[in-house]
């Protein structure tokens, strides 16, 4: 696996993963920045996008509204979460844990088979929290191939001040790059060549 260190503008941060089926994002929770950040990954590949999906364990009105902004004009805007919160803009799904949280991941990928898709997963630290690391590593290690199979833009955010590096370094593998929230700005810790 090849790296590639780099930082700069936001934009061209961004830029140089765009179209990577699978980014993690590091950056605090509920953080401007970091709903900055997931909004410029979710407007690069979705303007045309027939499915958006985002996955939290706390759909808030500011992570329904960032869902209803993305995708194409008649795109479906679904959002999976374990709070059981409906939103007006887009269709809420509630699930029981973050087992079923999982399997309800997959059936919207699934359905994404055959037309543009993208997804927002806003739940890797509770997730890990509630399930565990190695079934958080499974999880995505199975995800990552549908992703891919799919041409479905994925993003994962992940809270590196609630995790430890240990944890970090392990879910770390699984993605095509990661970028980090850096003081100000953005950062692209590394990105998988695929050439």
């Amino acid at each position: 696996m090849s790296q590639a260190h780099a930082s700069g503008t936001d934009g061209h941060v961004f830029e140089s993963v765009a179209g990577v089926s699978s980014v993690l994002v590091l950056g605090p929770a509920d953080d401007r920045m970091t709903a900055s950040g997931c909004r410029q990954l979710l407007a690069a590949p979705s303007e045309h996008a027939a499915h958006v999906v985002g996955v939290t364990y706390d759909a808030h009105a500011e992570f329904q509204e960032r869902i209803a902004d993305q995708g194409a004009p008649d795109a479906t805007r679904t959002v999976l979460t374990t709070d059981g919160t409906d939103g007006s803009s887009v269709e809420c799904v509630s699930v029981s844990d973050g087992a079923r949280l999982l399997s309800a991941v997959r059936e919207r990928v699934r359905d994404i088979d055959g037309e543009s898709g993208v997804v927002c997963f806003d739940a890797l630290t509770p997730l890990i929290a509630d399930i565990g690391l190695t079934r958080t590593f499974q999880f995505l290690h199975r995800l990552m191939p549908e992703l891919r199979e799919r041409d479905v833009t994925a993003h994962f955010h992940a809270d590196p001040e609630a995790n430890d590096r240990q944890t970090l370094d392990a879910i770390t593998t699984v993605f095509d790059a990661v970028v980090r929230a850096d003081g100000d700005g953005w950062e692209l810790v590394w990105k998988r060549h695929t050439e």
